[in-house]
């Protein structure tokens, strides 16, 4: 799913690999930055606003793409994804990285990143800057949503492969595809003015531009 997510301020750019659990689900939260709560009491965490960047009529007509574009360039976070991936996972400690994402929100970057660990699925706010947990929260992970097979290769390993081959590109999202009995990584890459989807073969690294949808 291509999509640039926006509410109040915020730019998302998310490419979501598993289906959100079940309304109703029971679910544990917990916040480790009162401020950054404070400063989103209103935004619901799983409140999606689609925005897609292949549709024209898409954009907001009253701000042009080139602005966009600019405001996306300006988010240079002082991790990156391989950190990010790191500083989740030793919050989380036995996990696999499902999707992670760089976002804004006014003028705090972030990165969110969804894990799976046995029958859970963890949903991580990292500051971009320093690696801390700015939010937490967990819930029964549902049989149709779990890996059927692990990648052979990590994030930090996709990130490095795909500056390889774009080395100018901005990653704004890299995430597992569950397909059948094999996973693909999925990265979402802002690559001079064009936005563009890339497969990441987990087991080997090679690279291929998605087919338009």
């Amino acid at each position: 799913m291509k999509s640039i997510l926006k509410h109040k301020g915020l730019i998302l750019i998310s490419v979501l690999v598993l289906g959100a659990a079940g309304v109703g689900s029971a679910g544990v939260y917990a916040t480790t930055d009162s401020s950054f709560q404070e400063s989103q009491q209103d935004w619901d965490w799983d409140e999606q606003f689609d925005w897609d960047w292949d549709d024209e009529d898409d954009w907001d007509q009253d701000q042009a793409r080139d602005q966009i574009i600019k405001q996306i360039r300006d988010v240079n976070p002082k991790l990156n994804f391989e950190a990010a991936a790191k500083a989740a996972l030793k919050e989380v400690g036995s996990a696999t990285i499902t999707d992670i994402n760089l976002e804004r929100y006014n003028q705090q970057v972030i990165y969110d990143v969804r894990l799976e660990s046995k029958d859970r699925e963890i949903k991580l706010e990292l500051d971009a800057t320093s690696g801390k947990v700015l939010r937490k929260s967990e819930e029964p992970l549902e049989a149709d949503d779990k890996l059927k097979a692990q990648p052979k290769k990590s994030i930090a390993e996709v990130e490095k492969a795909l500056l390889k081959e774009y080395p100018a590109a901005k990653i704004l999202d890299i995430s597992l595809e569950n397909t059948s009995k094999s996973v693909t990584y999925q990265a979402e890459i802002l690559n001079g003015d064009s936005f563009q989807e890339i497969l990441v073969n987990a087991k080997d690294l090679s690279l291929a531009e998605a087919p338009n949808q």
